[in-house]
């Protein structure tokens, strides 16, 4: 199972086996993660068409019994311990046999998962930057974006799945690369627009006033930075970007993996939360 050690923190995806079981290794979980009070992700994946019914208003029907039934074990064991609430309710498509994983369908479940999980007030647990294109193509980055937005727009606490591509089968470091630079374009367009005396700068409209320029004003030139910047994504003119090699987006999202596999070393964990993890590792295991 997948455990992730973080800031100290613990955290386990498991799931029900949809529709409406528990298998003995899943309910195992769940109660080890309750009795240790380390938070767990019980997620139910329910495949509609297959593994669940039809129309996304059943599924997400099936899928909250799956989470709630889940969630009153867990509580049973420990009242209180930590539970992420969340589920991958997708659909399949006929034509293929295949799991959809970036279709807007699932971007509407996932809102809807997200909707369910505030209202309960309990953490929510969502998806972002994955795709059903098998490599890091044209289809990848469209529905990383798509998936992204929507990830920040449904306020899911917990995203996962960031580069999978080929529905799930794969992982591909230049996708968890690009879906890094359009998270920080999100998160600016997240931001909307202030209005205020301030930034309506009229003073600035009437000081440089008509046939005038803002460019070496001292507003534009201490609040240019405020705009978003990318860092993989070009904007240059034609020549410049000829002279810098004339690179396409996977090229340099290519190069970047490659640069970040060399040359990054990660800062280690501080001593006190290093011992801290192996005081919640140790404890989970007795």
């Amino acid at each position: 199972y997948e455990v992730l050690a973080e800031q100290g923190h613990i955290l386990l995806y498991s799931e029900p086996s949809s529709p409406l079981q528990q298998s003995e290794t899943a309910v195992d979980k769940l109660l080890l993660m309750a009795e240790s009070r380390l938070p767990v992700v019980h997620s139910p994946a329910p495949l509609m068409g297959g593994t669940g019914p039809i129309t996304m208003a059943s599924g997400l029907a099936m899928s909250l019994a799956e989470i709630l039934g889940s969630l009153v074990v867990h509580q049973l064991k420990r009242p209180g311990a930590p539970f992420v609430f969340g589920a991958g309710l997708h659909h399949m498509d006929m034509g293929a046999a295949q799991i959809c994983y970036a279709s807007p369908e699932f971007q509407l479940t996932k809102a809807a998962i997200a909707q369910l999980g505030r209202w309960y007030g309990i953490p929510t647990w969502g998806y972002a930057g994955c795709s059903d294109a098998k490599v890091m193509d044209e289809q990848a980055a469209l529905e990383a974006l798509l998936s992204v937005i929507m990830a920040e727009l449904s306020g899911a606490n917990l995203v996962h799945d960031v580069g999978y591509i080929e529905s799930g089968l794969t992982t591909s470091f230049e996708m968890i690369v690009l879906t890094d630079e359009l998270i920080a374009m999100a998160h600016h367009l997240m931001k909307g627009i202030e209005v205020s005396d301030e930034t309506l700068m009229v003073e600035e409209v009437d000081r440089v006033g008509p046939g005038g320029h803002f460019l070496d004003t001292e507003q534009t030139l201490s609040r240019f930075r405020d705009f978003w910047f990318p860092g993989l994504l070009d904007r240059s003119r034609r020549p410049e970007w000829e002279k810098a090699g004339s690179t396409t987006l996977g090229q340099r999202l290519n190069a970047r993996v490659k640069d970040i596999i060399t040359e990054h070393r990660p800062e280690p964990l501080e001593p006190g939360v290093k011992r801290q993890v192996q005081e919640i590792l140790a404890g989970a295991g007795g």
